[in-house]
C-alpha cells in the first residue's frame, strides 16, 4: 500500500462527468481512509488488553500526529484535494470510536 507521501499529487480532473471524477478520486480517498482504519484495528486490539484501555487511543493519537506532516496535497485542485477533504473526518471518527471503546471497556471491567 502506498504511503501518505504519495498524496502530494498534482493535476486537475481529467474527466468531466461525475462517474469519471469519482473513479479518479477513489484511489486517493482510499489512501486517506485505509491507514486510519488499520491504525484503529491495531489500537482496538490494544484496548482489549488488560490495562490497555488508554494505550489504544494513545497509539492511535501518536500515529495521527506522526502522519500529519505527510497529509497534504499540492498543485491544481483535483481528485487528491477532494479525497483529502472527504477522508479527513475518518481520522477523527476512528479516534472517537477508540475513546468510546476504551470507556466501555472500563465500565465493563468495573461492573464485573
Amino acid at each position: 500500500m502506498p504511503s501518505l507521501c504519495t498524496l502530494l499529487a498534482y493535476g486537475e480532473f481529467r474527466s468531466t462527468d461525475f462517474l469519471g471524477m469519482l473513479a479518479e478520486t477513489l484511489p486517493h480517498f482510499l489512501r486517506w481512509t485505509i491507514p486510519p482504519f488499520l491504525l484503529y484495528a491495531i489500537s482496538s486490539v490494544a484496548c482489549e488488553l488488560p490495562r490497555g484501555r488508554w494505550i489504544g487511543p494513545s497509539i492511535y493519537f501518536l500515529g495521527l500526529l506522526l502522519s500529519l506532516p505527510f497529509m497534504g496535497v499540492m498543485g491544481a485542485w483535483g481528485p487528491a484535494h477532494v479525497a483529502m477533504h472527504a477522508g479527513e473526518p475518518a481520522w477523527l471518527a476512528f479516534l472517537l470510536l477508540l475513546i468510546v471503546k476504551a470507556i466501555l471497556t472500563l465500565v465493563r471491567c468495573t461492573v464485573s
